[in-house]
């Protein structure tokens, strides 16, 4: 019956306080719950009431996270804010690995997410799902070269159908977007005829302020972790991309993860009121 349960993490609102030294969390683990399944089906009637719970659940984190980012902008936050993005997966041999490690830290993370629709990755999709990462839209084609930017209406139609694939497979309609390749992809007049469209089917956009550059030639570990801590000093919100094809990432990631949280970052997934997503 309970087939719809994601490992969140909840932002205690005390703990949102300025004047505590460091912010905790408290993990909501997902196999917690399933053993207390029979108190679950005691309380509640069907699976709609579980997932008005987690719902409720998820707006008060990300309520939570929004104050403590306005604090951090204003410069009263004792910590630094870190969203990791992932993009253009799933992938059958990386994704998992990637997900291990974020489980290891307890971190959640955001996944700008492709349309694959073989069989082999419905567990993937299932498993980023609910481990409670914020679910984004990437497109369906990720076409950049294949006519994904040759109009608006192109672009739209392929968010649109992403945004179908996504619902149908997992139940969730998504409204945060990344453009392949990123917003500045799309000549000037173009962009802006995408972005109108986008308001109007209540989308924001996000883009980055610190690659791990795993797309480029010859990456390596050392690069990525590079790229990433330099990146991300003299800065009180990032916004990091990483893909999840990428071994040099997937090899960094951990070290990353370390170092960040060392230089005074918490992690957190994005959610549409951030001000890092573009409306």
């Amino acid at each position: 019956m309970i087939t719809k349960i994601f490992c969140i993490n909840k932002i205690k609102e005390q703990e949102m306080n300025i004047d505590k030294q460091s912010l905790s969390y408290i993990k909501e683990i997902y196999n917690e719950v399933i053993n207390e399944k029979p108190i679950f089906e005691e309380k509640v009637n069907d699976l709609k009431d579980i997932d008005n719970k987690i719902v409720k659940i998820k707006e008060k984190y990300f309520k939570n996270a929004l104050e403590y980012e306005k604090k951090v902008l204003a410069g009263e936050g004792t910590k630094k804010i870190a969203y990791l993005t992932i993009d253009d997966g799933p992938y059958k041999n990386y994704t998992p690995s990637f997900l291990n490690v974020l489980d290891k830290y307890d971190i959640l993370s955001t996944f700008f997410l492709l349309g694959k629709p073989n069989e082999m990755y419905d567990e993937i999709y299932q498993r980023i799902f609910d481990s409670g990462h914020t679910i984004a839209n990437h497109t369906y084609s990720h076409a950049i070269w294949g006519g994904l930017y040759a109009s608006a209406s192109s672009f739209i139609n392929d968010v649109l159908k992403q945004e179908k694939f996504l619902e149908e497979k997992l139940g969730v309609k998504t409204n945060i977007l990344r453009f392949p390749g990123g917003s500045t992809t799309a000549s000037s007049s173009l962009r802006n005829s995408i972005i109108t469209r986008l308001r109007s089917l209540n989308y924001g956009y996000v883009d980055w302020n610190v690659s791990a550059g795993d797309s480029e030639k010859k990456p390596n570990k050392e690069i990525v972790y590079n790229n990433v801590i330099n990146g991300a000093k003299n800065k009180k919100v990032i916004v990091i991309l990483m893909h999840d094809f990428s071994y040099h990432s997937l090899s960094a990631l951990p070290s990353i993860i370390e170092q960040l949280q060392k230089m005074d970052f918490i992690f957190l997934p994005l959610f549409y009121e951030s001000s890092k997503i573009k409306k």
